[in-house]
């Protein structure tokens, strides 16, 4: 028994002693062979991006406010934010991939630019890049019809010098009045064909489906609850905070009015017994863009945090 035992004890030690070996050989052939040795990392190459907002239609830098940022395997990756001044280059590195900024300010709505560095720019090291911003407009606004019968019709003509994005109505009437609606108001229309909720890239033929029932019509993007075709049916409007308590009601035209263009609006107005005190207050209001930590995106806002953003509300009254 114990010479097996002696036997069973050197074979293990024997075998013991050749996994021993064959570790340290492949060991040795493995380091001689560069597998421990660290690759080195090459940076990333860079350029000098030099940018600048200015007013889309004067072309006249201004100040505002910015964030700078790229994609990188499907996620946002922030290079730089903080503040542009008026005829000040701001000079950032950047790697040489599309570049997007969001830049806004108190008087010009957030606008997203992007930028692709051409060949030329790349082996100058340099690149000079214009954000052009439109200007915040500020309305006038005009009415015919008046409120003397059960049911009224008004017509509201709004005209803006500048730009006025996602125009909204807010009502706040009195006790001769019953309601106000709009025809047709429960619906967006797409002028330009029909909603999709997709987007298109010829270069890579690929469609990209877009998330939180948002849908797509030329370059407006809106959420709706439900389309049919060209109509987009948009969840229910929300009061703003600012009007809550003072306001019955609110209405999303979806219509953003440019330059010295006039839109139309035809108001229902049901009343009952009105007299010469009763009056119709109506706000209009607009919508601009801000980061939303919900869906870690830029969206569309009346206020932040209960205050107005975009153009000063402009009230006006039909007594």
């Amino acid at each position: 028994m114990n010479k097996k035992a002696s036997m069973g004890v050197m074979v293990g030690i024997i075998i013991f002693v050749m996994i021993i070996g064959l570790i340290v050989t492949s060991l040795i052939i493995a380091k001689q062979k560069g597998y421990f040795i660290k690759k080195e990392i090459k940076p990333e190459p860079t350029l000098k991006l030099h940018f600048m907002a200015r007013d889309l239609e004067t072309l006249e830098s201004i100040d505002s406010t910015y964030i700078l940022d790229y994609t990188n395997n499907s996620k946002s990756i922030v290079l730089s934010k903080g503040n542009l001044s008026k005829d000040v280059w701001k000079e950032v590195d950047v790697p040489i991939k599309i570049i997007h900024v969001y830049s806004w300010s108190k008087d010009h709505y957030l606008v997203k630019a992007s930028k692709e560095f051409i060949q030329s720019e790349i082996q100058k090291n340099k690149s000079n890049f214009y954000i052009d911003m439109p200007k915040i407009g500020k309305l006038n606004v005009k009415h015919t019809g008046d409120l003397k019968n059960n049911l009224n019709q008004i017509k509201l003509n709004i005209t803006s010098d500048n730009w006025f994005k996602k125009t909204s109505l807010a009502f706040s009437w009195t006790a001769g009045i019953v309601n106000v609606w709009i025809d047709g108001g429960e619906n967006i229309i797409c002028e330009k064909g029909n909603w999709i909720n997709y987007s298109y890239d010829a270069t890579t033929k690929t469609y990209t489906y877009f998330e939180n029932n948002y849908y797509k019509c030329d370059e407006r993007l809106e959420r709706c609850e439900s389309v049919e075709l060209n109509k987009c049916k948009p969840f229910n409007t929300l009061m703003p905070l600012r009007f809550q308590g003072t306001y019955d009601s609110v209405v999303y035209l979806g219509k953003t009015i440019s330059p010295g263009e006039s839109i139309e609006v035809i108001l229902n107005v049901k009343t009952l017994g009105v007299n010469a005190l009763d009056e119709l207050k109506i706000t209009i209001y607009d919508q601009d863009r801000r980061w939303n930590p919900n869906e870690q995106m830029f969206t569309y806002m009346s206020e932040l945090n209960g205050v107005n953003i975009g153009s000063p509300d402009l009230t006006y009254v039909i007594k």
